[in-house]
């Protein structure tokens, strides 16, 4: 297989005559930097280039145990786990009056086309097609093209989903985090049709570039019925559509009634003449401009139970800054498409085989996979080799980890440690409450074992910017699989309710309070039926609760429950509630917990859908939310009486927005507080019921107040520690001054090199020291604090100012350049003039002349450096002199390199220097068990790591890689010997006091 791999990089061209098949569990992936082409021959034969499903011919039997009516090789709403990725795809050589098909794609849950292109016939009347996809049950797409074509994409599918949960009890979500779009980046050139869709129950695009065609998007719409069902409804997001005759054209009359859900949002039409229009010709809007919010269907708001069916352009709600991406061309809600790291070297990567991890189903690899991550975060791309890796404790995955998968790589927990539901525990733990910083995991899956009723199985901790922290393809499944002691044998469906033994999981997914992420096609399933049973028979598998993310500040973008929070933006949910409730009755095997948040079920009859209590801001684009059974039974969807209602929104809660909310089998579709609001009967839109969209009745934002939170450890609660948390290693406490270590907590390698960098962004972690300066200044005198707070150096502090260089807080205030002269007379005073009399060969400064000013006088400490370091950046910054970062360098070379053999404290001699004793700074005056420094001294250190961050900023990440090391290495010093019992900062970092 993989020299296999390693020769299709070589190779460019490939010509097909037949499909190629993706079995299941596959993965195709071609180069990203070179993407290999597919070239259809002129005599190829068969439905497409790639065969997701290949149709079998004849009936189905009794053994087709499948909602599609004709027999395939899978069944389609259950075809799991397949990836293409990075290929060109060529069908030009096939006749233009053939099916000529890049891909046939008839999928589910935990797929994804991921940088594919498909070139086509771009003769008149040809019916070649990018994509085509008649059926499935979801899975996702993104950073396609598509060229030529009677259709650009001809895709039918139930949804498609970024996020998907069956669960227990209900779904919860909040806290900094995006679940992702279905569809996202997609460009459509010289096709007839760009998107054609004959049938769906609910569909995200976003960032949908299409010119060159006659029609944008067409719709086949009007069905009402299970057996009529045509496209029931699209949201289309921040895109842009150029096509002759319509953008959005549909085929049936929705002059008055609901026949398919349409909404768009920031949708620049300017090069198309219509905008909607429907199969009567009734133009509902107009092209030529950007639109911000056009809405076809039925519009609700509060606790009001009538509708509106409306198909106008109105102005939509404004989504906080926090939600979107500036950088993108239309200020967009931000994505980020999953990485590849194709830039980067082999010798980046660390695989865990290699290193003793087993992966083989049976080892324990805790203590293997744990050891590799710690020796290797913020250093390598850990890859997990293709197995299954048992784990019988947590692995904590610390901030500044990528971890990659070989496409699915599974982490399955086993043993007593996940067995107590009283005191879960997490499988994977993604770093500590309050750490900041990136972390990126791809193509894992975890899991667990029979009996892990305490399994939380991702514990998600980390914040950081959008899009630096996430996962991409990581999925949680519980049951359903080989060693998971969860299957057809040992837990059938209907005979399992009371064993304890078919409890899988006490949470699927939990971002703390403190956690933020960019989560792109995840899918949490409790599974339903046996992956490994080749009838596929159902199973009882039990899971307590899905998605939990509580009491976000956001930005957050996610699904499902959504408690104390604000700022969320969440692309096309979906969800199907447990197949056996109510038997046993939510929520049974389990108990409901308050400290879990869980709602009441007074109003469900079985599991909640989505659950949004308490927040503000709140932004759903898309839900696909299900109920098809009782007790495995069937017959309540024709009847629609599967269960009482799917969402739940308390009145508390304000500018919260649901657009093309889609249901099946529930007789509510919406719930306020214990008030059932939306009746499925009145929004009926083929086998779901359609909303397009549902407003809180109060739109004023408001500002949730996050819970009381641990950050770091219990004894590290002052605000300094907090913060500084972020910069140890969360494993030993201790920063590790080694080559693949050096480097902030946080930071990822940098394509091309062995050691880490640092963003503009990243390097914002280091205004931890101002944090530190300015705790350990709360109690000290004025004089001395105005010293530093006004950016001064004052060399010779004890005979006067004579010699002051200002920093740069005061050039922006300087009209005439009188400061700018001073400045520039002073630099020249202290690196060509009489100031290098204080200046020794080490590039240490002195804190004084002599009366005369023409020897040096006391001693060096550390602030007597940290000002001229911050000065000089400063200088280099205002002139683009960078000579001044190499006289300041020598100086911090100096303090990094100062040597630490005399005993502390020194006995004063009128020429005491600053110490580096077990990589930590000290003053000359500073005993771990009896020190000298008076009340002065005592801080010196604090204003140099504060004027070390003003001079780090003012220079390259190449300097600031360099230095790295030794910031981390004060940063844990700090926490673990500066601080005494009561949380205050001290003196003495080099060693406990």
């Amino acid at each position: 297989m993989r020299y296999q791999a390693a020769r299709a990089a070589e190779m460019q061209h490939y010509r097909v005559t037949t499909p190629i098949i993706p079995y299941y569990y596959t993965a195709l992936v071609g180069d990203a930097n070179n993407r290999p082409t597919l070239l259809a021959d002129s005599n190829f034969a068969g439905i497409a280039v790639i065969d997701a499903d290949v149709y079998t011919g004849g009936t189905a039997g009794p053994s087709w145990n499948c909602p599609s009516a004709d027999p395939e090789w899978y069944c389609p709403v259950n075809n799991f786990f397949k990836s293409v990725r990075n290929f060109v795809i060529d069908t030009t050589r096939m006749p233009p009056d053939q099916y000529g098909t890049g891909l046939h794609w008839q999928v589910g849950q935990a797929t994804s086309l991921i940088n594919v292109h498909v070139s086509m016939s771009t003769a008149s009347g040809n019916k070649h097609q990018g994509i085509y996809m008649e059926n499935g049950s979801g899975g996702f797409m993104a950073d396609l093209s598509f060229n030529g074509g009677a259709f650009g994409m001809w895709i039918s599918n139930q949804q498609f989903v970024p996020l998907v949960y069956r669960s227990l009890i209900r779904m919860a979500s909040s806290s900094s985090v995006i679940f992702r779009f279905t569809i996202h980046n997609v460009v459509i050139t010289n096709a007839d049709t760009g998107i054609f869709q004959q049938w769906n129950w609910g569909f995200t695009f976003k960032n949908i570039q299409i010119s060159g065609c006659r029609i944008g998007f067409g719709l086949n719409t009007g069905g009402l019925t299970e057996a009529g069902q045509t496209a029931g409804s699209i949201v289309i997001l921040d895109s842009s559509i150029s096509a002759t005759t319509a953008a959005v054209q549909t085929s049936s009359d929705q002059s008055s009634s609901l026949g398919g859900s349409i909404v768009l949002q920031n949708v620049d039409l300017s090069g198309s003449p219509v905008g909607v229009v429907d199969g009567s010709n009734n133009q509902f809007l107009a092209g030529g401009g950007t639109v911000n919010q056009f809405v076809l269907g039925n519009v609700y708001s509060g606790d009001t139970k009538t509708y509106t069916y409306t198909h106008v352009a109105a102005p939509g709600p404004d989504l906080p800054p926090a939600l979107l991406d500036p950088s993108s061309s239309n200020n967009g809600v931000f994505f980020r498409t999953r990485p590849q790291y194709q830039t980067y070297a082999a010798d980046q990567f660390i695989s865990a085989k290699a290193n003793g991890v087993k992966c083989d189903g049976n080892t324990d690899d805790t203590t293997n996979l744990q050891n590799l991550i710690n020796d290797y975060w913020g250093c390598k791309i850990i890859y997990l080799d293709a197995g299954t890796c048992k784990v019988t404790s947590t692995i904590v995955v610390p901030a500044g980890t990528i971890i990659v998968g070989e496409f699915w790589t599974t982490i399955l927990a086993s043993g007593s440690t996940f067995s107590d539901a009283s005191n879960p525990v997490p499988v994977l733990q993604v770093g500590n409450p309050g750490d900041t910083g990136g972390v990126e995991i791809s193509d894992i899956v975890v899991s667990t074992t029979a009996g892990s009723a305490g399994a939380i199985c991702i514990e998600w901790n980390v914040k950081g910017e959008a899009g630096t922290v996430g996962m991409w393809d990581v999925h949680v499944r519980i049951g359903g699989a080989i060693g998971t002691g969860i299957q057809v044998s040992q837990c059938p469906a209907g005979g399992s309710t009371t064993s304890t033994t078919c409890q899988g999981a006490f949470l699927g997914l939990h971002v703390k309070a403190t956690g933020s992420g960019y989560f792109e096609n995840v899918w949490v399933w409790t599974a339903d039926h046996d992956l490994d049973d080749p009838n596929q028979g159902q199973i009882d598998s039990f899971n307590a609760r899905g998605i939990f993310i509580d009491h976000a500040v956001g930005p957050a973008f996610y699904q499902y429950s959504i408690v104390g929070s604000n700022n969320v933006y969440a692309g096309m949910i979906q969800t199907e509630t447990p197949y056996y409730q109510p038997v046993p009755a939510v929520p049974a095997p389990f108990q409901s917990s308050a400290t879990w948040n869980d709602p009441s079920w007074a109003n469900s009859g079985s599991a909640w859908a989505l659950n949004i209590a308490s927040s503000s801001d709140i932004f759903i684009y898309g839900a696909g939310l299900y109920s098809f059974f009782i007790n495995y039974s069937k017959t309540c969807k024709t009847s629609v009486s599967c269960q009482k209602s799917l969402v739940l929104i308390d009145s508390d809660s304000t500018a919260i927005y649901v657009y093309s909310l889609s249901t099946i089998g529930a007789t509510t579709m919406l719930t306020i507080d214990s008030t059932d609001v939306i009746s499925q009967s009145d929004n009926t839109d083929g086998l779901q019921s359609t909303v397009s969209k549902w407003s809180a009745s109060n739109t004023t934002p408001t500002n949730p107040t996050p819970p009381s939170t641990t950050v770091g450890c219990a004894s590290l609660q002052t605000p300094a520690k907090a913060a500084m948390d972020i910069l140890m290693d969360p494993t030993d406490g201790f920063w590790f001054n080694r080559d693949c270590r050096n480097a902030i907590c946080g930071h990822y390698p940098e394509p091309g090199t062995s050691s880490p960098g640092l963003s503009a962004q990243e390097w914002t972690n280091v205004n931890t020291f101002e944090t530190i300066y300015n705790t350990m200044w709360q109690t000290q005198d004025d004089d001395y604090d105005d010293l530093i707070e006004i950016q001064t150096i004052v060399p010779n502090k004890d005979n006067g100012d004579d010699h002051v260089l200002p920093v740069t807080s005061s050039f922006s205030s300087d009209p005439d350049g009188n400061l700018r002269t001073w400045a520039n007379k002073a630099a020249a005073w202290y690196t060509t003039g009489k100031g290098q009399t204080l200046r020794d060969t080490d590039g240490l400064w002195f804190d004084g002349t002599n009366s005369s000013c023409n020897a040096p006088d006391h001693h060096k400490w550390t602030y007597n450096q940290g000002p001229i370091l911050s000065a000089l950046g400063a200088m280099a910054n205002l002139t683009g002199d960078n000579s001044y970062i190499d006289f300041a360098l020598t100086t911090l070379d100096g303090v990094v390199n100062s040597p630490g053999t005399p005993s502390l404290p020194q006995t004063e001699n009128g020429n005491n220097f600053l110490e580096i004793v077990n990589g930590n700074l000290a003053e000359w005056c500073d005993g771990a068990s009896s020190s000298t420094c008076n009340n002065d001294q005592q801080y010196f250190k604090g204003a140099f790591m504060k004027h070390l961050q003003y001079f780090l900023d003012n220079v390259n990440n190449t300097v600031r890689d360099h230095y790295a090391g030794f910031v981390g290495e004060q940063a844990s010093a700090v926490i673990h010997y500066g601080t005494n019992s009561d949380g205050d900062i001290g003196s003495v970092w080099y060693a406990p006091e």
